[in-house]
C-alpha cells in the first residue's frame, strides 16, 4: 500500500543516501502514528484496517483476572456455579446463625454428639422426644422418686407383705373378686389394716381377690464412707 493514499507523499529518487535515509524513518514513524504500520512489541500498535477485527467480548484466558482486578461486590450470587463455594472457601466463623435458613440444619447435618448439653434450652426436649426405657434410675438425681408396682392373689383371712421399699404407704387396689360357685359374697372384700412393720407394708385379706399396689420407692441412702485408719504408733 503506498503512503500516498494516506496523504505522505514518497520519498524522492536521486537524493543522497543518508537523506534518502532520513526521510524514510520519518516517514515510516508519521505512519505508525497514524496506525497504518504496525510499531514496536513494546508500543503494540495495530495498523487501521486491523482494528475493526477488535471488536465484542473475549473470554479471558485462564487465571487472567485475579482478585485485585475485581472490585468489592462485583461477583454476585448469579455469577456463581452451583456447588462453587466449597468449604475450604469459608472462612471461619463466616457462617452466622442469621445465614442459615429455618430447618436448613438437617439430622443428617449434625455430627455425631454435636448438640451437647449447654445447646439445649431449657424443657426443650418434651416427653414425647425420649425413648421408653430412656431414662434409667441412674439418670435420676438424688431424691427422685420412682414409681413402684406390684401385683398378687389373697386369699381370706391371708396377711399379704407386700414387696418394697416404699416411701410412703402405697395404694392397694382390687383387680378381680374371687367368690366360689353357691357361696355367700362376703360382707366386706379387700385389703384390711394397712401398716408397715420392719420396713415392710402388709395388710390383710378380707375375701378372696387379686390385688395390684402402687407407690413410691424409697431412695436409696449414699453409703457412708469407711472411717479413716489412723496409723499406728510406731
Amino acid at each position: 500500500m503506498a503512503a500516498l493514499d494516506f496523504g505522505i507523499p514518497p520519498v524522492p529518487r536521486g537524493l543522497p543516501r543518508e537523506l534518502t535515509m532520513y526521510l524514510q524513518s520519518l516517514t515510516t514513524s508519521l505512519q505508525r502514528l497514524a496506525g497504518t504500520v504496525r510499531g514496536s512489541a513494546e508500543a503494540r500498535a495495530v495498523r487501521v484496517e486491523e482494528a475493526s477485527s477488535i471488536s465484542g467480548s473475549r473470554t479471558p484466558a485462564a487465571s487472567s483476572i485475579i482478585q485485585t482486578m475485581l472490585a468489592d461486590g462485583a461477583v454476585s450470587e448469579g455469577k456463581l456455579a452451583d456447588g462453587a463455594v466449597t468449604e475450604i472457601k469459608l472462612a471461619d466463623g463466616a457462617v452466622t446463625a442469621v445465614k442459615v435458613a429455618a430447618g436448613a440444619v438437617t439430622d443428617a447435618g449434625l455430627a455425631e454428639g454435636a448438640v451437647g448439653y449447654t445447646k439445649l434450652a431449657d424443657r426443650s426436649v418434651a416427653g414425647d422426644k425420649i425413648a421408653d426405657g430412656a431414662v434409667t434410675e441412674a439418670k435420676l438425681a438424688d431424691g427422685i422418686l420412682l414409681k413402684v408396682t406390684a401385683t398378687g392373689d389373697a386369699e381370706d383371712g391371708e396377711t399379704v407383705e407386700i414387696p418394697g421399699p416404699f416411701a410412703d404407704a402405697p395404694v392397694v387396689a382390687l383387680t378381680a373378686v374371687q367368690v366360689p360357685a353357691g357361696a355367700e359374697l362376703p360382707a366386706q372384700i379387700g385389703a384390711r389394716d394397712l401398716r408397715e412393720d420392719a420396713g415392710m407394708w402388709k395388710f390383710d385379706a378380707s375375701g378372696n381377690f387379686s390385688w395390684a399396689v402402687l407407690g413410691y420407692s424409697t431412695p436409696e441412702a449414699a453409703p457412708e464412707a469407711a472411717p479413716e485408719e489412723e496409723p499406728e504408733d510406731e
